[in-house]
Formats: C-alpha cells, structure tokens, sequence
C-alpha cells in the first residue's frame, strides 16, 4: 500500500523547502510553547533575530502550491488553477508576495503568501494563507503593517470567508479586527495600529516594486 501511495503522490524530486519542512516542524513546536503570550514571549522574540523577505511578483512554484494546500491560516479557502492564478498576478496594480522567514534556529523558508490589487488607497486583498510551520512568530502582522507601510493605503478589505479549518485565521481577524466575522472585512491602519503587537523583525525586499503598475 505504501508503495503504491508513494508511485501516485510522491514527488519526481525533493526541492529546498521540503528539505527544510521537517526541521522547521520541529523547531515550531518548541517555538509555540514559548510565546504563549506575556512579557517573556516578547523578549523571546526580540532576542531570536527573525527576518522576514518580501519577494513581490514571485513566480516560485512554491507560491501556488501553498496557497491550495494551506488550511488553517487561509483567508477563505479558495483553490486556484494555474492559469488563474497568473491572471490575477499580472492584472493591472495587482499585489503578490511570497514571504520567507529565517531566524537564529535557522529558516523556515517561503512560508507565506498575500495576492491582492491595490484601489487608491484601499487595498483589496484576495488570497493570504501562511502554513502553520510560521505561527507565534507574528509574522501576519508584520505582512500587514509592511503593505500599509508601502502602499500608504488607509484601508485594507480581505475577502475572508470562515471555513471548516480556518481557525487560526478567524482568530487573528477577531483580535486585530476586534469582532467575529462571518464575511468580508475592512481594516483601517488606525485599526491596525491600535491592535497590533510589538514586532521585532527585520524586513527585507521592500525596495522592489510591489505591484504590476505601481500607484499613481
């Protein structure tokens, strides 16, 4: 049985992030009991050296393949075929991000992923998943405040959608958000600001140009 499941499912070949999987699976659980929560996790995370890269217009297969396999950090839920995916990559002031993560126990690799398009200064933010491997690190409120940060929106909109899985995500949306949601939500910065916790990366690739047209 096994080795008909390997011939269906496996891989023609191991790429550096599934080299890096089963070390980072290890490192985020002893990484989750740390910061729990309260002052140690903040000195924690100041002492670990956490950098967190933006690579705008990503092309990684990875890209993709995290986005329709993610569940419980994802925004809605919503698989993509290929095609459809660089459509909306390449569509006029579209916004796509992979976002890798390293500190001092090593790096995690590409481990988060935002797809959106920016409308003056409200950016629409269609696709946001990031794989479980990432959590306690504060790494989605980093993401945010780097593209509140760039783009000199004032508002966000997410086409968030509860799912089955989604836990997580819901969780986040209700602390930074303030509520519940069952729907699409908008996100002021001044919001944002006022519910964010203190981050302690560093933030690297910001000088690209991040989106197809940039704004006006």
């Amino acid at each position: 049985m096994l080795r008909e499941l390997r011939d269906r499912f496996g891989k023609p070949r191991l790429s550096s992030e599934d080299a890096l999987r089963m070390d980072s699976i290890r490192q985020g659980a002893a990484f989750q009991q740390v910061t729990e929560g309260g002052a140690a996790a903040d000195e924690f995370l100041a002492s670990v050296d956490a950098v967190i890269a933006f690579e705008f217009g990503s092309e990684d297969p990875r890209v993709l393949e995290l986005v329709n396999k993610t569940n419980q950090f994802n925004l809605n839920g919503r698989r993509r075929a290929e095609a459809e995916w660089r459509r909306a990559a390449e569509a006029p002031e579209s916004i796509l991000a992979g976002i890798a993560y390293r500190d001092k126990f090593g790096p995690l690799g590409t481990i988060a992923v935002i797809q959106g398009r920016q409308d003056g200064e409200l950016l629409r933010i269609d696709t946001w998943v990031m794989s479980c491997r990432a959590f306690s690190r504060r790494i989605e409120h980093q993401t945010l405040r780097t593209l509140f940060d760039l783009s000199g929106a004032r508002e966000m909109e997410f086409s968030f959608a509860p799912t089955a899985k989604n836990g997580p995500t819901q969780e986040f949306f209700g602390t930074i958000a303030g509520a519940r949601l069952t729907g699409p939500v908008r996100l002021t910065r001044a919001q944002f600001d006022e519910h964010c916790p203190r981050l302690y990366h560093k933030v690297e690739g910001t000088s690209k140009s991040w989106t197809q047209s940039p704004p006006a």
